[in-house]
């Protein structure tokens, strides 16, 4: 049976009338490798992702088919949150095969993000090192990202340890706490400072674009250009931060505050111009969120368009928010349930049609995909005997 335009149109306003929308479900899309610190989608190809080993390797996984290694990192430190971090495609990559990597340097223990032509580590240029005190493993942040307006971002963690207890967070004369800001778009090694960064010609480090962070482990950019960082908490509170516009400056409280509450070991109290999280949730629900982005895709449905994702590394749970709703907490959305595996995730990230990709430490790669609710396959039943009932009458 053949089915008219004006019959598939008529079904699908049934479907619709129902009101329902898609679960969700992870199917595995590359495995067998291990220590995943993130899969990142090529921008040339929907079919083909960039798996990142925290001991180096730079895996190619193309339509589910996991490759050999393209490039390994040398020099690298692996210990505790240590290791092969994040990856960055330049904005004009097609062009220029500008590919940017981070990873912790295993002799001085800083953050070092690097320039690679095509991931051949032979043409790698050394663009910044970010100083971590050598005596703490774990607080690196480590993601790299391109924002909109050209310039790579850099996110670093506290310096490690409990409770920030330097305050380095607040410290606006060091890189410890804070998002960066660069521009890498010269040809040589190293890199420029944007102008109209918030401390250019004035007191503080001219490369902070953000500070106040605890573990910045993920961030990333909406198409309109506004900034989400999924921060990870101490004791109590996990966040999802937004800066709607991606403005420079902002202050996001730790280590006097978690979340939006006071840090009981804190050493000075809350600033004056710190900027509460659009959305928290406590540590009876998990232990260390893994930032996402807004989804706008087309595979998932129309529900899930404009949705922040992102989930919970030790509790194994994935969520969504509605970042603009009224009332952000109520829009809450959780999808562990169906998925049908149990990810430890270290990624949420967009292929090149920005559909989601999760990423589990154990060395697996999911899809996120739809599934018709009982609802819509009633419309559809109901709906496709409706329409075949009208043409046997006419």
């Amino acid at each position: 049976m053949k089915l008219s335009l004006r019959t598939t149109t008529a079904l699908t306003a049934a479907i619709l009338a129902t009101g329902a929308f898609a679960q969700l479900t992870a199917v595995q899309y590359g495995t067998g490798m291990s220590q995943l610190t993130g899969a990142y989608g090529d921008p040339l190809n929907p079919n083909r992702y960039y798996a990142l080993q925290k001991t180096g390797q730079i895996v190619p996984v193309t339509n589910g088919v996991v490759g050999s290694p393209i490039a390994t990192v040398t020099g690298i430190d692996t210990a505790g949150e240590r290791g092969l971090l994040g990856l960055a495609f330049d904005p004009n990559y097609a062009t220029n095969g500008r590919v940017y990597l981070s990873y912790v340097n295993n002799q001085t223990k800083a953050l070092d993000v690097i320039r690679t032509n095509n991931f051949n580590l032979a043409t790698a240029q050394h663009i910044i090192s970010l100083p971590h005190p050598t005596n703490a493993s774990n607080h690196y942040g480590g993601n790299i990202k391109f924002g909109g307006d050209g310039m790579l971002y850099i996110a670093m963690g506290d310096g490690g340890g409990s409770n920030d207890p330097e305050n380095d967070a607040q410290n606006i004369n060091n890189m410890l706490g804070k998002l960066m800001r660069i521009d890498v778009s010269g040809s040589g090694t190293g890199y420029s400072v944007p102008t109209d960064n918030p401390f250019v010609n004035a007191p503080g480090l001219d490369e902070i674009w953000a500070y106040g962070l605890r573990n910045p482990f993920k961030f990333s950019f909406d198409t309109n250009g506004d900034l989400y960082i999924g921060d990870v908490g101490q004791d109590a509170w996990e966040e999802v931060n937004r800066m709607a516009g991606n403005i420079g400056g902002v202050n996001y409280g730790w280590q006097a505050l978690e979340g939006t509450h006071p840090n009981p070991f804190a050493v000075a109290p809350p600033a004056a111009n710190a900027v509460p999280p659009i959305y928290e949730y406590s540590h009876s629900v998990g232990e260390s969120i893994t930032g996402g982005f807004v989804y706008r895709g087309s595979a998932l449905g129309s529900h899930y368009v404009g949705r922040y994702f992102f989930a919970d590394f030790v509790t194994r749970k994935l969520f969504s928010i509605d970042p603009n709703a009224s009332n952000v907490a109520l829009s809450l959305e959780e999808y562990t349930a169906g998925l049908g595996a149990s990810i430890s995730y270290t990624g949420i990230e967009p292929d090149a049609n920005g559909e989601i990709l999760l990423t589990s430490f154990g060395g697996s790669v999911y899809r996120l995909q739809s599934v018709p609710e009982p609802a819509t396959m009633v419309a559809l039943g109901l709906g496709l005997a409706a329409i075949l009932k009208r043409k046997k009458k006419s």
